[in-house]
Parts: structure tokens; C-alpha cells; sequence
């Protein structure tokens, strides 16, 4: 069997279609990448905790590193108030007839819908709807439909902010990017045998 050399990352797939440019290694994108990054990490263990219930999940919020204590408030607050229930956890899925892999943050029943939410740490993009239709379309393929596709920005200052997409337009403009991708693949394959 052909090994395949040619699955792309959604955040990839987006870079590569010109919907993002690619990031600049400044020092202060650096840092917020690692930021996010440690958010992204410290948030299981918080989660895990509030899901427990008790004054487990403040003790383990105190012990975060005092710069993200504030995400990890945040996390707590659009906890309390949307009371997700994940069944998948950063999970990478991976679509080989696609050509395309991604890892959502989160996956889920949130206020009785089933849902993928995507935790932001930095600032609010238009790309982050697409990115989010492309997690939708890979767990569709997978067997886990989604009835709305969240974003949840998280600010330094403690407070989150939930979107809620559920525009069919970002699921066709997503599948665009993939058959694009597709196209591009099969006409390289194509060019290659001939």
C-alpha cells in the first residue's frame, strides 16, 4: 500500500489556501505561541477537576504559573455557565481520503447540543470559522456530527467570550479548501506518473 505523504494540517490547509499567512517568529508571537500552548496543557487537568466538583479545580488553578491564572479563570467561568461535558479531549483525527488531519480542542455536549469548541487565547480572526468548519467536517467523516461549532476566546483579564457558528456557508467554504487541496494532490500525482 502507498505510504500517504501528502495529509495537511487544517491550520496548514488555511496557510496553504491563503486564508492565513504564515506566522511571523517575532518575540512577542513566540511568546503568545507558548502561552497558548501552556493554556492549552494546564486546561485538562483544570477541566478534569471541575468536572469533579469540590475545591479541587481553585487548588489546582493557584498552582498554575501566575501569567495564565487568569485563561485558566476564564475556562472556569465558560464552565460554570455552558457546563460542557467533553468526550474527546485534543484528539488528532485524520481523514487520508481528505488529505487532512486536525486535533480540536474539544468535543462534546454543550447545553444539550453536540458540539467542537476551540479555545482562543489570543485575539479574534474570521479564519477561526473555517478552521473550526474543517473539525466539523472531519468529525462528520468520523461519525461524530456537530450541531454548532464554538470558539471560546479566553483574556488575559479573566473572561471568556463564546461564538457560536453554525452558518452552513463556512461548512461549503471549508469543503472548498478541501477539494482544492484535493485537486492540487491529484494534478501533482498526475504530473508525476506522466
Amino acid at each position: 500500500m502507498e505510504e500517504q505523504t501528502n495529509i495537511i494540517r487544517v491550520t496548514q490547509l488555511l496557510r496553504w489556501a491563503g486564508v492565513t499567512k504564515p506566522i511571523p517568529r517575532s518575540v512577542h508571537i513566540q511568546k503568545a505561541l507558548v502561552r497558548g500552548s501552556a493554556v492549552h496543557k494546564y486546561s485538562i487537568g483544570l477541566e478534569k477537576k471541575i468536572a469533579t466538583g469540590g475545591d479541587g479545580a481553585q487548588k489546582l488553578l493557584d498552582s498554575w504559573p501566575k501569567n495564565l491564572i487568569p485563561y485558566g479563570r476564564a475556562i472556569s467561568q465558560f464552565h460554570s455557565i455552558y457546563r460542557p461535558q467533553f468526550d474527546r479531549i485534543e484528539e488528532r483525527i485524520t481523514d487520508e481520503q481528505l488529505y487532512l488531519t486536525g486535533c480540536p480542542d474539544r468535543v462534546g455536549v454543550v447545553k444539550g447540543y453536540r458540539a467542537v469548541v476551540d479555545y482562543k487565547t489570543g485575539g479574534e480572526y474570521g479564519w477561526h470559522r473555517l478552521q473550526i468548519a474543517l473539525y466539523a467536517i472531519l468529525l462528520e467523516r468520523i461519525g461524530l456530527p456537530t450541531d454548532i461549532r464554538m470558539c471560546v476566546y479566553l483574556s488575559k483579564e479573566g473572561v471568556y467570550r463564546a461564538v457560536i457558528h453554525k452558518a452552513n456557508k463556512d461548512i461549503i467554504e471549508a469543503w472548498s479548501l478541501i477539494k482544492a487541496y484535493g485537486d492540487f494532490i491529484n494534478g501533482q500525482r498526475e504530473q508525476s506518473e506522466t
